[in-house]
């Protein structure tokens, strides 16, 4: 009886090891591919941590891109005020210009009048000296 019972207890031992060795086979695979995922999340954290930082650097790119364009414009909207400015002086001046150039004009007008003026009196000077010269002779 002692001896069946050890036979059993044995065999029962020796079932326990087995079962106990199919778990630790389990876990050892189970932690092959806990291994494996972790590893797959993070190559997969390291490309996105290369991404964040692409986009960052594209991102102060593009400040600074944004900034200098920026910059170009108050440039150019000053560059323009400046031109605005000189445009009216000029517009100012050619108008002062024009309004000279009439009264050139007007002047030179009335002198010639004068002058077309002299010349008719002159013509009739003339025509009643003839008209003496003829009376005499």
């Amino acid at each position: 009886a002692d001896g069946e019972k050890m036979q059993r207890v044995m065999s029962e031992l020796l079932a326990d090891i087995e079962q106990k060795r199919e778990r630790l086979q389990e876990y050892e695979e189970l932690e092959e591919r806990y291994k494996a995922l972790i590893s797959q999340v993070t190559n997969k954290a390291d490309e996105v941590q290369k991404e964040l930082k692409k986009t960052q650097t594209q991102k102060m790119s593009v400040g600074l891109e944004l900034e200098a364009a920026q910059n170009r414009s108050k440039e150019l909207s000053e560059k323009l005020k400046k031109l605005e400015t000189i445009n009216q002086k000029v517009q100012e001046d050619l108008a002062k210009k024009q309004k000279e150039k009439e009264k050139v004009e007007s002047a030179l007008k009335e002198q010639e009048d004068e002058l077309l003026a002299s010349q008719q009196k002159a013509g009739v000077l003339e025509t009643k000296l003839v008209a003496s010269q003829q009376n005499v002779g």
